[in-house]
């Protein structure tokens, strides 16, 4: 981590490489300042650079639950794995006609409009359940779901797996607190993230937090990167992360 004062003004540039931080097993990156910062007013999230490097299907986020008419509930996973939407659609359509417990054959499909998979049977109708399936928030799965004429169509795919980086500071005011996955520390902001790529992420936040106290030093900042269900994602360790904050100072 270094620090920089921009001359002729009151602020300073923080940057921030997790290769320079302590990563404890809450899955929070902690960094300790070179240099301590005095008199903060404000802290900006200006960028981050969070290589592509986890799964967006996980081990807990790989199972899903179905019923066959009014048979029993059946449960089968897709392996792990980072997913396109072609490559979620074929290995569903796979696991699904794989644990059929009637010989159904399944085909799924995706609006590309709409960004919602269509799955159908080629025997009779089904229910996807929600209670038991892990991997409802990444194909849009809120309630059981029944098909009519063997076939339904869920919600809209979600298959970015990081949702949030939190930001902690100790001593700092708590002013944003909406988080599900706050672990009872000083929550400075969260910065939500929409949309994926390929490649690195690489995305701006404008929005200034403020501070309501005059802080008399910044030492220490924790960086959270969690996903929906609060986890954090077994990032590659050989290519870190970076962030970079402006910090503005009273005068």
């Amino acid at each position: 981590m270094s620090n920089q004062v921009v001359k002729g003004s009151n602020t300073v540039l923080l940057y921030c490489n997790t290769s320079d931080s302590y990563f404890n097993d809450t899955g929070d990156y902690s960094f300790t300042l070179q240099r301590p910062i005095d008199n903060v007013k404000s802290i900006q999230l200006l960028s981050y650079n969070i290589p592509w490097s986890w799964y967006n299907v996980a081990y807990y986020s790989n199972t899903i639950a179905f019923k066959e008419g009014s048979g029993s509930q059946i449960t089968t996973t897709i392996p792990l794995g980072n997913y396109t939407e072609v490559d979620l659609q074929d290995a569903l359509a796979t696991a699904l006609t794989s644990a059929s417990g009637v010989g159904a054959t399944y085909t799924i499909s995706v609006n590309y409009n709409t960004m919602a998979l269509s799955i159908t049977s080629s025997v009779g109708d089904f229910t996807i359940l929600y209670s038991g399936t892990t991997m409802s928030s990444l194909i849009g799965l809120s309630a059981d779901t029944y098909s009519t004429s063997k076939s339904m169509t869920l919600g809209t795919i979600d298959l970015m797996p990081i949702k949030e980086i939190q930001i902690r500071i100790p001593h700092m005011i708590t002013n944003f607190e909406t988080s599900k996955t706050n672990m009872n520390q000083d929550l400075l902001c969260v910065a939500s993230l929409s949309g994926y790529q390929f490649g690195d992420i690489i995305r701006e936040n404008m929005g200034s937090i403020d501070t309501e106290l005059i802080i008399s030093t910044i030492s220490q900042i924790t960086l959270s990167i969690v996903n929906l269900d609060g986890y954090t994602p077994p990032f590659d360790t050989n290519q870190p992360l970076t962030f970079s904050f402006q910090i503005t100072l009273w005068t």
